[in-house]
């Protein structure tokens, strides 16, 4: 402990030690069986405070101008995030309308408008959204897991695996393509009708319109495949679970700018949804209600 002994315009100090005090830090794996007993025993960690997306973008944008739409981050360095990923924000530079959100914060992000929408923090490029597949040999988890997918993607390819990178193609496809969706509603016989917010609603009918690699897949942004089953329930083909990396849905293309509203196919919103059984394939069957 350092104390100041005046307040002079260069202050002097000394140092100054308590008896009876000591250091309780500890390397666990320094510990023996007759060491202790301890009243309480914890490991932490200490990781510096990431900077805001607002700074990465405006270190970005000061230094090489303002000539990105968008921008994501790779670091050498390892990030902690509880998502296990990034999220995404940006001022949705373009000022580009209909999508249910608008323009904002240009100059929090040093941008004239060019920039849009970039990650949130860096990804490590250690974590598993940066492997280029899974390690040989890992457990085949659920259907939320891509190794459960591992056999179906590996027949697309002539050595019998899956694209490279699905993790990291699935996070960069969906956060960016937040920029656009999924903030709109829907009139339904007057009364309107929230698709989101953030992520598409868990029955909006969204299949992909030009699939990324499996034959049948909901948008990247979330939704569902719904098969009408015109028994008051519907089959649920694909959930509204973004691994392994999809596509996007025709309503994501349309807010994309990509098609027509003419080329955007009839869908529907389930609501109530209650899971009922499954069916031969695996599939979750649900009761579930449409706007009317």
């Amino acid at each position: 402990m350092r104390v100041p002994m005046n307040s002079c315009d260069i202050d002097l100090y000394t140092a100054v030690r308590f008896s009876g005090v000591r250091n309780p830090e500890v390397h666990l794996s320094s510990l023996t069986g007759r060491d202790g007993p301890f009243t309480a025993i914890y490991e932490s960690f200490h990781y510096l405070a990431l900077p805001e997306a607002q700074d990465l973008a405006c270190t970005v944008i000061k230094t090489l101008g303002d000539r990105f739409d968008f921008l994501a981050y790779y670091s050498d360095f390892r990030i902690d995030n509880q998502e296990a990923g990034t999220p995404s924000n940006g001022p949705r530079g373009g000022n580009v309308t209909g999508i249910g959100e608008t323009q904002h914060d240009l100059e929090s992000y040093c941008t004239a408008g060019r920039f849009q929408w970039g990650f949130v923090q860096p990804v490590y490029v250690g974590s598993n959204q940066m492997q280029v597949r899974p390690p040989e040999g890992a457990p085949v988890g659920s259907d939320h897991d891509v190794t459960f997918y591992a056999h179906q993607l590996g027949e697309r390819s002539p050595d019998g695996k899956m694209l490279s990178y699905n993790y990291a193609m699935s996070q960069i496809g969906h956060e960016l393509g937040h920029r656009w969706g999924a903030s709109v509603s829907a009139k339904v016989n007057g009364e309107t009708f929230p698709l989101g917010p953030v992520h598409w609603a868990r029955g909006l009918q969204a299949p992909v319109a030009f699939p990324y690699q499996r034959p049948t897949e909901a948008s990247a942004m979330g939704g569902g495949v719904w098969q009408d089953n015109f028994d008051g329930t519907y089959t649920q083909l694909d959930d509204d679970y973004y691994v392994p990396a999809t596509g996007y849905s025709y309503l994501d293309l349309y807010l994309m700018g990509l098609i027509s509203a003419a080329e955007v196919p009839d869908f529907f919103l389930l609501k109530n949804i209650v899971q009922t059984g499954k069916d031969a394939n695996d599939h979750p069957i649900f009761k579930a209600d449409e706007p009317r």
